[in-house]
């Protein structure tokens, strides 16, 4: 007998579906050529609409919804307002997730202040996700070798 292969009843795990199948899709389409991004702003514009496209067709019941939103606003983060790149929920199911972006090129440089950024872009993440969010992903894009190897002097040292 053959088993069903359906949707995983767990919203959590549908939003955990939905975030790589997009991921895989911005990513081909980027690495194929159909899209160039040069800044963070068309990235995350565009993986929203992927998230929101693929997220759509997660939706089994008549009253499933599933939302993106970009730049949501969390509470102060060590004294800062801090705003989420992306969010998405099934809001019924009360079941969410954050994602940060990162798009940094060769070209932009600063790679020790590039890297800080992104760690603090995790740090956020990761408190958001303790108060407001069931998880949080990190996606990033880059062409700059500094950002992928292991730093030997530690962390956005000089």
């Amino acid at each position: 007998m053959k088993t069903k292969n359906l949707l995983p009843t767990c919203y959590s795990q549908r939003i955990d579906e939905i975030l790589n199948a997009s991921w895989r899709v911005l990513k081909t389409r980027f690495i194929e050529g159909r899209h160039e991004f040069l800044k963070e702003a068309p990235f995350q514009h565009y993986f929203a609409h992927i998230i929101s496209t693929i997220g759509e067709t997660y939706c089994t019941q008549r009253d499933d919804i599933f939302l993106v939103d970009l730049e949501t606003k969390v509470a102060q983060i060590k004294g800062k307002t801090k705003y989420i790149d992306i969010t998405c929920s099934f809001p019924k199911q009360e079941t969410s997730c954050a994602i940060e972006l990162k798009f940094k090129t060769a070209k932009q440089g600063a790679q020790d202040h590039g890297r800080i950024d992104a760690f603090i872009d995790i740090e956020a993440l990761e408190i958001a996700c303790q108060r407001n969010y069931d998880f949080g992903r990190f996606f990033m894009i880059t062409d700059s070798t500094p950002y992928i190897n292991q730093s030997k002097r530690g962390v956005g040292t000089f």
